[in-house]
């Protein structure tokens, strides 16, 4: 308390204090399901882990209510052009109660409407929290992201690490970490945080130090996992990043390109070449019994996976049905991928558009998590989530948000009046997860991604200040 008290003001300190622990709430809430709330009605033995899911979804649960009445408290003290004032937040609000109504005239199960709640939670703490805090104290939210980001991912490539060192694993790729019980992260996901942790190091901590090289260690460490992982979205959108972060912030010499060059390629290529020769040729250490299940069901998950996609399965009531195969899990003894392949995307996408029955459900879709309702399996498009969850309704209005996103973006390349950390953080981001969204469902749903884009796309509202002719 003593140390969040040196960083905020008196004034709404209670307030700002209960909407930083919401936040935290939010972070903890991600991969949560309403299946966390049944544990006293299970045939299944009450654990830890079961009490912790049950809890951190019973807290998001209890975050709404608090937060629609702090949010009516704020609009009725706004008194005047709320509307117009929050106009993006209720074209998000819109989109996500647009996933309502296909729960209640589809068998899509009615739980699934904790990810709507979940998301209209994260809406009302960054709308409160951008009236609450002044200027300088908003920045404790990006760093309550940085810190919880940091720790899940040291944890999740120290593991895939162990393994590798150990020759468990013969590479980073495939690798699924779950946590928590049945709640799994894959390779690309892990390549993802690496990304935004990335995103932040180059634009909060570049000149923390004064002795520059040290200030790029972690730019060159957190690279270096991208690359490991070989997430094909995640290089490509740290690609241009790269470029645009280049274009933004530097100036075009001989100096920074070999710098840029150091730093995102060269140093990075160089620990991954590196990485064989650090393999440990002693024997395996025994581990205990609870990691030798843990393993057994990180192999059936990666199998489940690559055979009926039954990991995503408790999402819905409905039976899981065979499903066609991911390519490169086709052949489990085999390292090596199809560069060219699209991880059956594309197959995915096709089985969303015939399988829609668009006479029935055109304008509301089949509700939250109507991507997995239909093929069993995430739409891997924002577009074609939004269209599967909210129908027509919901498309429209995800797509308005992604264009007023990319406005966002342009008044911040091309009409932005100063420089501004936060406005450059805030569309790194945004450009990142707008180009992501071609790929993955993204911030169509709620996630890590929806947290970090929603944030930031209030923030870039907030503090980007147009040229004033």
């Amino acid at each position: 308390m003593i140390f969040i008290y040196k960083f905020l003001s008196k004034e709404n300190f209670l307030s700002k204090l209960t909407l930083i622990f919401f936040f935290l709430v939010s972070w903890f809430s991600v991969s949560s399901s309403h299946y966390d709330l049944l544990i006293f009605n299970s045939q299944e033995n009450v654990s830890l882990v079961t009490i912790i899911n049950f809890i951190r979804t019973t807290l998001n649960l209890i975050c709404f209510p608090v937060l629609c009445i702090m949010f009516i408290n704020t609009l009725i003290k706004e008194r005047k052009d709320n509307f117009k004032s929050n106009l993006s937040f209720f074209l998000f609000l819109f989109y996500f109660l647009s996933q309502i109504p296909g729960l209640f005239y589809t068998s899509n199960t009615i739980g699934n409407i904790l990810y709507v709640i979940s998301s209209i939670n994260i809406l009302l703490i960054i709308n409160i929290s951008i009236k609450k805090f002044p200027s300088n104290e908003i920045k404790l939210l990006i760093y309550t992201a940085f810190i919880f980001l940091l720790v899940f991912l040291i944890l999740s490539t120290g593991k895939d690490l162990y393994k590798y060192l150990y020759g468990i694993s013969s590479q980073f790729y495939g690798n699924i970490n779950n946590f928590l019980g049945d709640n799994y992260v894959r390779s690309s996901g892990k390549s993802r945080i690496a990304l935004v942790l990335l995103i932040f190091c180059s634009v909060f901590l570049i000149n923390f130090n004064r002795f520059k090289f040290f200030n790029y260690i972690p730019l060159i460490i957190l690279t270096s996992i991208i690359y490991l992982y070989q997430s094909r979205v995640a290089i490509g959108t740290l690609i241009i990043f790269i470029v645009f972060n280049f274009i933004m912030r530097e100036k075009f010499t001989l100096n920074n390109i070999l710098k840029y060059f150091l730093i995102y390629i060269f140093f990075p290529f160089l620990v991954v070449a590196y990485m064989p020769t650090m393999k440990l040729d002693i024997p395996f250490p025994m581990p205990p019994p609870h990691d030798i299940v843990q393993k057994e069901k990180s192999i059936m998950a990666k199998k489940m996976y690559a055979q009926q996609q039954t990991i995503f399965c408790k999402y819905t009531l409905i039976k899981c049905e065979s499903i066609p195969v991911r390519r490169e899990f086709i052949n489990e003894t085999s390292n090596k991928r199809n560069i060219i392949s699209t991880s059956g995307r594309v197959n995915d996408w096709k089985r969303i558009i015939s399988n829609y029955d668009y006479s029935k459900y055109l304008l509301f879709g089949y509700g939250a998590q109507g991507d997995r309702f239909l093929i069993n399996q995430s739409a891997s498009n924002g577009i074609l989530y939004a269209l599967s969850s909210g129908g027509f309704v919901g498309m429209i209005f995800f797509l308005l948000l992604s264009l007023i996103a990319f406005y966002q973006l342009f008044k911040y390349v091309f009409l932005n009046s100063e420089k501004n950390i936060i406005c450059h953080f805030s569309t790194s981001i945004i450009l990142i997860f707008l180009l992501r969204s071609l790929a993955e469902s993204s911030y169509a749903l709620f996630g890590v991604d929806l947290i970090l884009f929603y944030t930031c796309f209030a923030f870039s509202e907030k503090f980007i200040k147009t040229k004033v002719k």
